[in-house]
């Protein structure tokens, strides 16, 4: 059972890179540029975040300024560090669970 699940996760790894290749292929076998590509080449940095606060008005006052830990907000980064700890505790105790059952139902078997 784990060997054909194993399997399709591979194929579909396998699929997803092909598709990814194919798509990187295209874009440099000098296929004509898009909206976007030719905006991009026109505006600085981050062309499209400087055409949406011009377009919409946005004031300075607004803008984002990075702070915290890699860019991100210190709320945002506490969250995801939260998250992290909070899905390897669960790793922990599904694997503590499952060496816990595996003892009982070894003890059970050797009684009986």
């Amino acid at each position: 059972m784990r060997s054909i699940a194993a399997k399709f996760v591979f194929v579909l790894f396998l699929v997803f890179f092909q598709m990814h290749a194919y798509a990187f292929e295209q874009r440099g076998a000098g296929a004509p540029p898009g909206r976007a590509e030719a905006f991009a080449s026109r505006e600085g940095d981050r062309p499209d975040i400087e055409w949406f606060r011009r377009e919409m008005g946005i004031s300075p006052k607004y803008v984002e300024h990075e702070t915290g830990v890699m860019g991100l907000s210190w709320a945002h980064f506490f969250a995801m560090v939260f998250l992290v700890l909070s899905f390897v505790a669960a790793l922990s105790t599904v694997y503590l669970r499952y060496r816990r059952t595996k003892e009982l139902l070894e003890l059970i078997l050797k009684e009986g």
